[in-house]
């Protein structure tokens, strides 16, 4: 199983010390600008201690106190333990350090979903959505979870041109998610969502993402004309 003491250097390796980032929402608490230390910020403070940080608080915040954050609201709400491969389970969690675990998880379940698996995108990591994760070959599911999060990356940028600063440092840190096993190039792909890594393979991230947003804006205009 997945050990999040294995799991967080590769999270807390992207998070630098203190920056109070006006364009960064978790900066703030209660309206308040604070900041954030080694990754941990005054939105997670709160939701870990119950309480806003002040300045010193924040700037206080030792390496451990940065894991023990992690593990608290991230990793153990997230069921990471509970993933066999470590891989797998890095990339998850880093989703939901960056996005929340509610986000993530729905992120997740919606590749999951897409290769073929049963779920309903709840944000609730339970037996079902452990199963799959544990079930589906592990390199073809990362390289379809980072797919869609370059792909998440690049819709808040694109919603929000603030944002769009952060894009190439996320994407930065999404390509230190690599699978470190065998890559999905060299396994022969029998899942029944294969066909979407087929196309990874062939065409590169770009011009899936491409088709991607496409997909997204003609579902989203169905809506709005509904």
């Amino acid at each position: 199983m997945a050990d999040p003491r294995i799991a967080f250097p590769k999270t807390a390796r992207f998070e630098g010390l203190f920056q109070n980032d006006k364009a960064d929402n978790a900066n703030y608490c209660n309206g308040q600008l604070i900041g954030t230390m080694r990754g941990v910020s005054a939105v997670a403070y709160k939701q870990a201690f119950g309480r806003c940080p002040t300045v010193a608080q924040i700037k206080a915040i030792t390496a451990e106190d940065a894991f023990q954050v992690f593990k608290k609201l991230f990793w153990d709400p997230m069921r990471c333990s509970e993933i066999q491969d470590q891989d797998v389970a890095n990339l998850v969690v880093d989703w939901g350090w960056g996005s929340g675990p509610i986000t993530a998880i729905k992120k997740v379940q919606l590749v999951l979903i897409a290769l073929g698996h049963p779920l309903v995108a709840d944000g609730k990591i339970g037996t079902r959505t452990l199963q799959a994760l544990n079930q589906h070959p592990a390199a073809e599911l990362h390289q379809a979870l980072y797919v869609a999060r370059e792909a998440h990356f690049r819709a808040i940028a694109a919603a929000n041109p603030a944002k769009g600063k952060f894009l190439r440092g996320w994407l930065t840190r999404l390509a230190s998610f690599y699978y470190s096993a065998k890559t999905v190039a060299t396994r022969q792909l029998k899942t029944p969502g294969a066909g979407v890594l087929v196309l990874v393979l062939v065409l590169g991230v770009a011009a899936v993402l491409a088709l991607v947003f496409r997909a997204q804006l003609l579902a989203s205009l169905h809506t709005l004309a509904a």
